[in-house]
């Protein structure tokens, strides 16, 4: 982690501790890129080793920017360190909880109502087996009179 950022910490704490004020600052700075806020931007020039704010100056902007890019890695480093979720990431977790608990309601109230509307027939498949049974047995019947008359119409051709 850059020690210029844990200074920079340091001293942000210090002030914050001075006025609730400093935090709202932060909270504003970190949401633009800076210059943005004068106090906090002059707090980051001093630990940065930078110069003046960038007017049109290419070069100056581009160290800022460099500065700034580090300075948010640090704090995303330094954040993590303290088991503390961004934002960003703690709002798209929260947007993916409600989604899924629209869908888990949505799969209860399925569940609910097919178990409201009743089991399905279970009588049905045991009526076909039974049907099939009967027929099974009526063909036999048939089969038997049918081979009763064969034999009866040969022997009494002998």
């Amino acid at each position: 982690m850059d020690s210029r950022f844990l200074e920079f910490l340091g001293h942000f704490f210090l002030s914050a501790a001075r006025s609730q004020q400093m935090l709202t600052q932060m909270q504003t700075w970190m949401g633009i890129s800076p210059p943005g806020n004068k106090e906090l931007s002059d707090l980051f020039r001093k630990f940065y080793g930078l110069g003046p704010l960038p007017a049109e100056n290419a070069d100056q902007t581009a160290a800022w920017q460099k500065a700034f890019e580090s300075f948010q890695a640090s704090l995303a480093t330094w954040l993590e360190l303290m088991a503390v979720v961004p934002r960003s990431e703690y709002q798209a977790l929260e947007e993916k909880v409600k989604a899924l608990e629209e869908k888990l309601a949505d799969q209860e109230n399925t569940i609910r109502r097919l178990r409201q509307s009743g089991p399905p027939d279970t009588d049905a498949p045991v009526a076909a087996v039974d049907a099939f049974t009967r027929l099974m047995e009526k063909q036999a019947d048939e089969f038997q009179d049918l081979m009763q008359n064969l034999t009866e119409a040969f022997k009494s051709k002998e």
